[in-house]
C-alpha cells in the first residue's frame, strides 16, 4: 500500500477531499477543509496545554503553601521545645541557687556559733582535739609497733652475726 492509496482511503472515509474549499457560515471566511480540522485540533491542543499549565501552577502554589505551613509548624514546635527547656533550666538554676544560699547560711551560722562564746569555742576545740587525740593515738600505736618489729629484727641480725 502506497501513500497515495492511504490518502485516498482516508479521503474516501471523509467523503470529501481534503483540499475541498469550505466557507464559514458565520464569518464568510473561505478555507480548505484540512485547515479547518487542523485549526480545531490545534485550538483543542492549545486549550489543553493552557489547562495543564494552570493545573501545574496551582499544584506548585499548593505545594509551596504546604511547605510554608510545614516550615512554620516546625519553627513553632522548636520554639516551644526551646522555651520548655529554658524554663526547666531556669527552675534548676533557681533550685541550685537556693541550695547554695542554704549552705552559705548554715556555714555562717556555724562560724557565728564557733566564735560567739568562749565555752562554745572550748567545746569545739575539745571536740576537735579529742578526735585529733584518737587519731594521734592510733598513729603512735602503729609507729611503736613498727619500731618494735625493727628492733626485734635488728637484735636477731646481731645474734646471727655474733654466732658466725
Amino acid at each position: 500500500m502506497t501513500s497515495d492509496t492511504a490518502s485516498s482511503t482516508s479521503s474516501d472515509r471523509l467523503l470529501l477531499e481534503s483540499d475541498t474549499r469550505v466557507t464559514c457560515p458565520a464569518c464568510k471566511h473561505d478555507f480548505g477543509l484540512a485547515e479547518g480540522f487542523a485549526k480545531k485540533a490545534l485550538e483543542q491542543f492549545t486549550q489543553a496545554s493552557k489547562d495543564m499549565a494552570a493545573k501545574e501552577k496551582a499544584l506548585a502554589e499548593r505545594e509551596q503553601g504546604l511547605q510554608k505551613q510545614i516550615d512554620k509548624e516546625a519553627t513553632e514546635k522548636a520554639q516551644r521545645l526551646i522555651a520548655g527547656k529554658k524554663q526547666y533550666l531556669e527552675g534548676e538554676l533557681k533550685d541550685k541557687l537556693a541550695q547554695i544560699a542554704g549552705y552559705q547560711a548554715a556555714e555562717l551560722e556555724l562560724r557565728k556559733e564557733k566564735t560567739s562564746s568562749p565555752k562554745k569555742r572550748l567545746r569545739w576545740s575539745s571536740m576537735y582535739n579529742g578526735a585529733w587525740t584518737m587519731s594521734e593515738q592510733l598513729s603512735r600505736k602503729k609507729r611503736d609497733s613498727r619500731r618494735q618489729r625493727n628492733l626485734s629484727s635488728a637484735k636477731e641480725n646481731l645474734k646471727k652475726r655474733s654466732t658466725i
